[in-house]
């Protein structure tokens, strides 16, 4: 549930009850909230009373679940009351005759029962409140009159407000603390806000929590008037005390920012109370409204001058004090990161052998205001293919000093940073910037705008950063220093000095800090322009609402970086984002809760990978270098993307993977583990992973000089790439006993209890079963029929004898249209037509094998003799015209029988040990493979028939026993030969291990890769009619081209025909 529809889910009315007791001692009115809650509230509004004993790593709601807690509790979760009941009337005791003003805040659900509570108020007339034996006090109901809706009386605009609590607020507070922090306020109105949507709305709360604690952190407390008020109730009913102790009193806040993101929380808990036991009319708060001046919008021309960039004034009196007292503690910290020295060549080893000398020797130059830096070492790394980025290295000494200064003046410094701000802050990393750039586009969207500062650590200036320190409190002394720091120059290249007149040091231990102190005045000109952004040190992304807000934020922010801090951007490309086709940042790309690699570094890791591949190096030393570099990414981007990317960037790893074994022997492909993927994998997963990559075949390498062009390179990626994501479709079962279920969004195989393997749901288009013993859940059964999977059966020779179909039936439309091609010319058309594709894809198998067996004699002259044969009878058969059905059958037999024998001569001379076509009964390797290979192209025809709406009993060129599938016999003879044939052939002829019984059946290990195989061929991408399609996507385009043939919605059936 958004934020913003909280305002008008509640709801106020008051009811006016009169007390009326004959007891002249009266009664309390604590007493009043408890009995007319038990007595007449409870009944008519019934709350939930299930609870759930999952607990949650993030203070996230989710849907169906009860309890809306980030923690463990043991027992039913507490819940929140529907009806806050609040007397409005002072004081303590009331006497007979007295009248008290109720009033009743109802919640969600309860208000649409407001009638029933009214009656039971109703109802509660003549009953009596007070102990047991005391003497009655009844109460007796008078009006109720409705209240109207009290919006905030504070503008959302404001940047300061107080808030006070009327009756004790209960939150966690520690006495001895100086300040309770609004984070910690908020916090208390997030949860009870939470609970109560979910309970009384059945609504999650929709919020990002960790945005909206680093807006609560920029809030400061200015001024607090808190006092602890210890009281107890007594229950007569519980027979206990109930700790009714709090705080009151009034805190002033001021914010950095505006009351706008807090709004919503606010209000709620200004109508039901914040904090715990609001329904004994604890946590009442009002709140007002400190900040009488209205956000002004400027206009920002380049004409108009801006005011001094400055900082608030946050640092103490004794800085240099500080920085001498943490001198031991930035030792430490440097020791601990083993940095490199500097120009004097004492590097922290030899610092540690006398570090209470060196430390005792910079307190004495701290002290007496001798202190001064030493030369850098200056260097550079690669930044890009063109640029490359200064490096300059300090002593230890130097980074000692650096460091007391960061310890000693962080914490002030932070402090007054904007909430938005992001990047070499404490916990306020990539991660937690990227969800509140989410954050921002869900609310202020769906325009945004990713800009960052063109070399903005190279050109800082030095005066602009001098004046913004000297304007937070810098002392002489620390400003002296941070001065020196700054404009020191250094040695480059081991042979000149280089003057240091602009930019900050990258390598220097305060360089991030006084790049945030640098930018500040930037981020304070965003919130005062009214600009939504979030910044990540120079890299920064403004969200707005239209096009043309987002070209004046650009338009302004780039006048005032120029005029006020003398920098450039870097022109934006693309230079407006719009949320629904994603955001980048940080190197990801955002779109809604799909956060991808952005598309360049995606394609830079592509660049390393293929490098890495081309490489001389040894299979060792690439492995080391490619687990150095996944280490990199998984830090950086393991935690941030969402499961497809990354399971996108496991599969290029192991791609890689595979081709880096390529052509090498045994005992080098164990040095794959441990495997460097990208994601965590448990060890089952992680075999089967390294089973995968240890099969893969060994490639023979092309002729050297044979060129191969970049668009042929592309296209080589892209087809290998599509083929290898069409095979995660499938799911090939050969072992008895696996047992197939579904989990919530995954497929999972066990085997003997154990989890042998598990797949994606999503992709997922075929289940091949070719063992017995295999057992198939009931939802997996429903969730294939519902997405069209296909799941078939299949016996050792490869014949299917089952298939798992859904109970619906083709289109009658197509079933008559079926039955009227008998007469109406066009089955005999498709026939004629079936046949021709048949002969032609045997005929370019033929020149497909020929092509690489020119220098075979005996098969060079049985091709030629073929070849011969094959053209008169595919002219033939397109000059012919075509004859009634029967007589078509009876011709295009022929033809087919005279093509086939051709074509097997062929196939004899190719030395795979084939002597004939067998069909039944068949013994030697060939046909066996040939037989069961067939088996899993039936299974794919019948799907694409089952896709197409054609009913598979309905057939032209085959007549098969009753109930037969012989449409699928009939569409089968144009994929024989490119398919089947084609992979069997090729694996004879590379020798593959197949082994045939004495019964002709082919054994475990034959089949799993023979069926392998021909599945890869069925995902393989060609050409098509200038599109690329694999073969499988080829089948169903093909079948549902014979049902419009068939419909009369198309002239003519085109026939498959495969490139050789």
């Amino acid at each position: 549930m958004p934020v913003t529809s909280l305002r008008p889910r509640w709801s106020y009315r008051p009811l006016q009850v009169a007390y009326s007791g004959a007891s002249s001692a009266g009664c309390s009115k604590n007493a009043i909230v408890p009995f007319l809650k038990r007595s007449a509230l409870e009944r008519p509004v019934p709350v939930r009373r299930t609870a759930c004993t999952a607990s949650f790593s993030r203070p996230r709601l989710l849907p169906r679940c009860v309890r809306p807690f980030p923690h463990r509790t043991t027992g039913p979760a507490p819940r929140p009351h529907p009806i806050i009941i609040n007397p409005r009337n002072s004081g303590g005791r009331l006497i007979a005759g007295t009248r008290i003003d109720l009033e009743i805040t109802l919640m969600g659900r309860a208000i649409a029962r407001l009638v029933e509570i009214l009656a039971a108020f109703q109802a509660c007339s003549g009953r009596s409140i007070g102990q047991e034996g005391a003497s009655p006090s009844p109460i007796a109901f008078t009006e109720a009159q409705p209240l109207a809706y009290r919006p905030l009386a504070v503008p959302h605009s404001s940047q300061a407000w107080r808030i006070a609590w009327k009756t004790p607020l209960q939150v966690p507070f520690r006495p001895d603390r100086s300040t309770i922090s609004f984070e910690r306020l908020l916090s208390s109105m997030i949860s009870k806000t939470r609970m109560c949507c979910y309970y009384h709305q059945d609504q999650a709360l929709d919020v990002d929590y960790y945005a909206l604690r680093d807006k609560a952190r920029s809030v400061v407390i200015e001024h607090e008037d808190l006092h602890l008020v210890k009281a107890f109730y007594r229950s007569s009913r519980h027979g206990e005390s109930v700790n009714l102790s709090g705080l009151v009193g009034s805190v002033t806040c001021r914010s950095s920012g505006t009351i706008a993101p807090f709004i919503p929380f606010l209000q709620f808990a200004s109508a039901c109370h914040c904090g715990k036991k609001g329904i004994y009319g604890m946590g009442e708060m009002t709140i007002e409204d400190l900040d009488p001046t209205p956000s002004v919008r400027r206009t920002v021309t380049g004409s108009v001058h801006f005011s001094k960039p400055c900082f608030p004034r946050c640092l103490p009196s004794d800085q240099l004090a500080l920085m001498i007292d943490s001198l031991p503690r930035a030792w430490e910290l440097i020791r601990k990161k083993g940095a490199r020295g500097g120009i004097d060549q004492v590097a922290v080893d030899d610092f540690a052998l006398k570090a209470d000398q060196h430390l005792s020797h910079l307190k004495g130059l701290l002290t007496g205001h001798r202190y001064c830096p030493e030369a850098q070492v200056i260097f550079h790394i690669p930044k890009n293919v063109r640029e490359t980025r200064e490096i300059r290295l300090l002593t230890v000494a130097d980074k000692v000093v650096q460091q007391a200064f960061r310890l000693a003046l962080e914490p002030c410094i932070d402090a007054r940073f904007h909430d938005f701000s992001y990047g070499y802050r404490p916990g306020r990393g990539i991660r937690r910037a990227i969800h509140r750039l989410r954050h921002e586009l869900s609310l202020h969207g769906p325009y945004a705008i990713s800009v960052d500062i063109d070399d903005f650590f190279d050109t800082l200036d030095h005066s602009t950063l001098l004046e913004i320190a000297r304007s937070a409190g810098m002392e002489d002394e620390v400003l002296r220093i941070l001065e020196m720091w700054i404009s020191i120059g250094g040695i480059a290249r081991r042979t000149y000095w280089k003057d240091h007149t602009e930019g900050i040091s990258q390598g220097s231990v305060v360089s991030p800090l006084l790049a945030n102190m640098y930018l500040h005045p930037f981020d304070q000109f965003t919130v005062d322009e009214g600009m939504t952004m979030v910044r990540y040190a120079d890299d920064w992304v403004a969200v707005a609402q239209t096009i043309e807000a987002c070209e004046e934020i650009l338009a302004k922010i780039s006048a005032y970086l120029g005029q006020a801090l003398h920098m450039t951007i870097n022109p934006p490309s693309p230079p407006l984002h719009f949320q629904e086709q994603g955001v980048e940042f940080l190197g990801t790309w955002i779109r809604g809760d799909w956060i991808a690699m952005a598309p360049a570094k995606l394609a830079k890791k592509r660049a390393f990978l293929k490098e890495l591949v081309r490489g001389d190096a040894p299979l060792e030393e690439k492995l080391h270098i490619l687990r150095d570099k996944v280490g990199h990414w998984r830090r950086y981007y393991r935690n941030l993307l969402s499961p497809a990317p990354a399971e996108e960037m496991d599969f290029l790893l192991i791609e890689t993977l595979k081709q880096l074994i390529t052509n090498t022997d045994k005992a080098e492909r164990k040095a794959i583990t441990p495997l460097p993927l990208f994601r965590d994998h448990d060890q089952a997963e992680l075999l089967r992973i390294q089973k995968t990559i240890l099969s893969a075949p060994r490639i023979q390498a092309p002729p050297a000089g044979t060129p191969v062009t970049a668009k042929t390179a592309v296209k080589r990626v892209r087809r290998s790439t599509k083929r290898a994501l069409d095979l995660q479709g499938e799911i090939v079962i050969d072992r008895p006993g696996v047992v197939l279920g579904k989990t919530q969004k995954k497929i999972t195989l066990r085997f003997k209890g154990e989890k042998i393997h598990e797949a994606p749901i999503r992709g997922l288009r075929q289940i091949l079963i070719m063992s017995r013993g295999v057992s198939i859940s009931s939802d997996l059964i429903r969730l294939a029929a519902q997405r069209n999977i296909a799941i078939d059966y299949i016996d050792y020779n490869g014949r299917p004898y089952a298939r798992l179909t859904t109970p619906s039936f083709p289109r009658q439309e197509t079933g008559r249209c079926q039955l009227a091609a008998y007469t109406n010319g066009r089955g005999a058309c498709l026939i004629r037509k079936l046949v021709l594709g048949k002969v032609n894809n045997q005929f370019a198998l033929l020149k497909y094998f020929n092509k690489y067996r020119k220098n075979q004699e005996a098969f060079s002259q049985a091709f030629a003799t073929a070849a011969t044969r094959l053209e008169s009878i595919i002219k033939t058969m397109k000059s012919e015209p075509i004859s009634e059905l029967n007589a078509e059958q009876a011709r295009s037999a022929a033809w087919e029988s005279q093509a086939a024998i051709s074509y097997w001569q062929v196939i004899r001379q190719m030395s795979i040990g084939f002597e004939g076509r067998e069909r039944k009964g068949a013994q030697d390797k060939v046909n066996v493979m040939l037989n069961y290979g067939y088996g899993i192209l039936y299974g794919r025809l019948w799907w694409g028939i089952t896709l197409a709406g054609l009913h598979p009993t309905i057939s032209y060129l085959h007549q098969g026993r009753r109930d037969d599938p012989t449409l699928v016999y009939d569409l089968i003879e144009e994929f024989r030969a490119p398919v089947v044939d084609r992979t069997v052939f090729a694996l004879c002829s590379k020798k593959a291990l197949i082994n045939v019984s004495d019964q002709g059946i082919l054994d475990k290990d034959s089949r799993l890769r023979l069926s392998e195989a021909v599945l890869k061929r069925l995902h393989t991408v060609v050409d098509f009619r200038g599109q690329e399609k694999t073969l499988m996507g080829i089948i169903v385009h093909q079948a549902r081209a014979v049902a419009r043939f068939l419909r009369q919605e198309a002239g003519d059936y085109v026939p498959f025909s495969a490139k050789w």
